[in-house]
């Protein structure tokens, strides 16, 4: 038969790198034990009159003193020292010094062990340069009134307030908030309202949305030049052209443009002559003067103000086009009506017919 060894004192009870001790402490002929251990730069003692009751105690303040428990944590002096210095460096930012710990680890292993101070310099050089936070609706309206103050057109003024409307409702928070998830959505999901009820909304031709595209494109580099926005703000980045339907050009034939101009009244019929004769753009045409047309040396002025491109040029005045326009033409004053007569609220019955 075996027999039980007795074990040696101090027992130690180990958990992982930390060491608990037990002493044999009999008192008064009775057996007693102890458990002995540091906490907080003092010895604190246990006793027990029963092994097996030291044995637990000494396993739990093992396994405290393994997980890193502060209740429990035996500090040596530099240690402590460490500690305290570390405490008093972070009590400034209201963060407690695990999170702090937490974080540091997971932004060395985003840098990959590059150094977080210099990594704090470059990210704080482009963006503390942000001189203000605002939202997109106050960039819009500060982006329309300088455009309307460098004297743009009306027409042009209109258009651009009717996008920025539209810009300011889709994006309402800060303007250093917007992604480019968020303006590929917009675009993507551009729709025109049905003037009748019943009719279903549909989304905008390419055309449009690329002309919103370039808008957010000039929109947000301003931003930049404001500040408003740090320097490496890439929302318009990687969004693309939307792709336009390929569509056969269709050209009119003498008889169909004779018949055009002859059912087209007055006010309406210098616009489409010169547009099928001259080549002017839409909105060159609802710009001209009469007194731009220069019927004796056969040419039209198109002045840098009203070309598109912001540059003067001579276009030819053929004798077709003469031949149709004179019977129309005065010294001075508008050929056209309006701006934009392509706009659909223009109908014939203004025209007189």
């Amino acid at each position: 038969m075996k027999t039980k060894k007795t074990p040696e004192f101090p027992l130690v009870i180990t958990r992982g790198s930390v060491s608990v001790k037990i002493y044999r402490t009999p008192s008064h002929g009775s057996e007693g034990y102890t458990v002995s251990y540091w906490l907080a730069g003092q010895r604190q003692r246990h006793a027990y009159a029963l092994l097996q009751e030291a044995r637990d105690k000494a396993a739990q303040v093992a396994a405290k003193l393994t997980s890193g428990d502060l209740d429990v944590l035996t500090l040596r002096s530099a240690d402590k020292a460490a500690y305290t210095r570390a405490i008093q460096t972070i009590a400034p930012t209201g963060v407690s010094i695990e999170t702090a710990a937490a974080q540091f680890a997971d932004v060395w292993k985003i840098l990959s062990g590059a150094s977080l101070i210099e990594a704090a310099k470059e990210y704080a050089k482009r963006h503390h340069a942000v001189v203000a936070a605002k939202t997109v609706s106050e960039v819009a309206d500060e982006f329309l009134a300088e455009r309307i103050a460098d004297s743009v057109s009306q027409r042009y003024s209109q258009q651009l307030e009717f996008k920025l409307k539209r810009i300011k409702t889709a994006f309402a928070g800060p303007i250093n908030s917007v992604e480019s998830t968020h303006i590929q959505d917009f675009l993507r999901n551009l729709a025109i309202k049905p003037r009748t009820k019943g009719k279903a909304t549909r989304l905008v031709k390419p055309k449009t949305k690329n002309d919103y595209r370039q808008l957010l494109g000039q929109f947000f580099a301003y931003a930049k030049l404001k500040r408003y926005v740090a320097k490496d703000h890439d929302c318009m980045e990687g969004i693309g052209k939307f792709k336009k339907a390929l569509v056969a050009i269709q050209i009119y034939s003498a008889d169909q443009i004779q018949a055009l101009l002859a059912a087209a009244p007055d006010p309406l019929l210098p616009f489409i002559a010169l547009g099928a004769f001259a080549g002017l753009r839409h909105s060159e045409i609802g710009k001209l003067d009469w007194s731009e047309i220069n019927f004796e040396n056969s040419f039209i002025v198109v002045t840098a103000a009203k070309a598109k491109t912001a540059s003067r040029r001579i276009v030819p005045l053929l004798p077709n086009l003469a031949a149709w326009l004179l019977p129309l033409a005065k010294n001075s004053g508008r050929v056209c009506e309006r701006d934009d007569m392509t706009r659909p609220e223009w109908r014939l019955d203004k025209a007189g017919r």
